[in-house]
């Protein structure tokens, strides 16, 4: 259950397609090394693996937040900082890597 709460069924799958993604530029970066020829199929699998895994988490993340907003909407009275904290950790990518949003805490 805690899989499910902590990532959900979409975690799985990105997981799956990021490795193999990881694994496949492994591959070709030897197969570089090695001066052989470059299989343009394996290239082509590894634009495939990383767009799916990024389209699968975009999809997770506007379902999450749709799923945050029907549990905003039915309770009676929530606090803004635990609802902002939350948007925080759905785009916590952005979060790590933009200077301009403050990530110290009070």
């Amino acid at each position: 259950m805690s899989f499910i709460q902590q990532g959900g069924w979409f975690t799985l799958p990105i997981l799956l397609l990021g490795l193999s993604s990881i694994t496949l530029i492994i591959v070709l970066a030897l197969r570089r090394l090695n001066h052989q020829k470059i299989n343009r199929k394996t290239a082509d699998a590894i634009l495939l693996f990383g767009s799916l895994s990024l389209a699968i988490g975009f999809f997770a993340q506007i379902l999450g937040i749709f799923q945050a907003a029907g549990y905003i909407q039915t309770a009676e009275e929530i606090s803004p900082s635990l609802i902002w904290g939350g948007m925080k950790v759905s785009i916590i990518l952005l979060h790590s890597s933009d200077p301009y949003i403050n990530t110290s805490t009070h």
